[in-house]
């Protein structure tokens, strides 16, 4: 089961938030970790350093969201509504490094929502920014189960590219103990990704790997696939297609397309897990 009750215009003007961090160099060097990062520069504080891995900037905005069920409170509907959202889609736009010790600002925007078989499915979009300027836009579709959504409906996101014939394929494995790891790295603690007591009670037959943790770990499989750096990622936008369970083993399969390189992922069973499109920066 997922949340219940119905968001509408009204509840979701409410929704809108910001926040204010500093990183740091263990923060930084921990996230690099949980997910698997081989770079030095992540772990290296001199010089200016450490290297703050591009991919965290698809986590920090979930920090916000941790928010969402106290905003929908405030404003007139139950918590339930954001009691166990399920990552459904992710876009992400860098526009610079992002750099421990400075201060950044990230802005949180309801951006609409439309109806979905199973519930609701609620789009964010998130900016954020430093004392130079921008840093990453960000994109986030959650969906809500059991939650009606009363109003006007954006447009449905456009599929992601098909995966040319050429794809080059390669393995990751999915560590049983990640999903807690990643949890206390991330700061973005939802009980489905750490209990099972949880996970059942929300129709999951175990617990799911975090959304952002699935895409860092096929994005780190292409990156060491293909001998590139952290650096080359410019921006990104996934599609996540089915949970991933701990203990798995997902084939990650990737090829150039348009500029960038398509991705798909699938696990053991043969069921696509995600599938996106990397797009590359001037670092490759």
């Amino acid at each position: 089961m997922g949340g219940n009750g119905t968001l509408n215009a009204g509840i979701a003007a409410q929704l809108d938030d910001s926040m204010r961090i500093i990183l740091s160099p263990a923060m930084t060097g921990a996230y690099a970790a949980v997910i698997g990062a081989e770079d030095a520069r992540c772990f290296d504080d001199r010089d200016g350093g450490p290297l703050a891995h591009p991919l965290l900037a698809a986590l920090l905005p979930q920090r916000l969201m941790m928010g969402l069920p106290q905003k929908a409170t405030q404003g007139g509907a139950g918590a339930s509504l954001f009691s166990a959202p399920l990552h459904r889609s992710q876009s992400l736009r860098i526009h610079r490094a992002l750099r421990t010790g400075a201060p950044i600002t990230i802005a949180q925007h309801f951006a609409g929502a439309r109806v979905h078989p199973q519930g609701a499915l609620v789009m964010f979009r998130y900016a954020a920014r430093d004392a130079e300027g921008a840093l990453f836009d960000a994109g986030i579709t959650l969906l809500l189960r059991g939650v009606a959504w009363q109003g006007e409906e954006i447009a449905a996101a456009p599929a992601q590219p098909p995966l040319p014939g050429t794809a080059r394929e390669t393995a990751v494995s999915v560590a049983r103990g990640l999903p807690w790891l990643y949890d206390a790295v991330s700061g973005v603690p939802f009980p489905i990704h750490t209990s099972r007591r949880a996970a059942m009670a929300a129709g999951l037959p175990d617990v799911i790997l975090q959304g952002s943790a699935t895409l860092a770990l096929a994005v780190g499989a292409i990156l060491r696939d293909r001998c590139l750096a952290p650096l080359a990622i410019g921006g990104l936008d996934a599609d996540f297609r089915a949970p991933v369970h701990p203990g798995c083993t997902l084939t990650v399969a990737h090829a150039p397309h348009g500029g960038g390189i398509a991705f798909a992922a699938r696990d053991a069973q043969g069921r696509a897990v995600i599938a996106g499109f990397l797009q590359l920066s001037d670092e490759t």
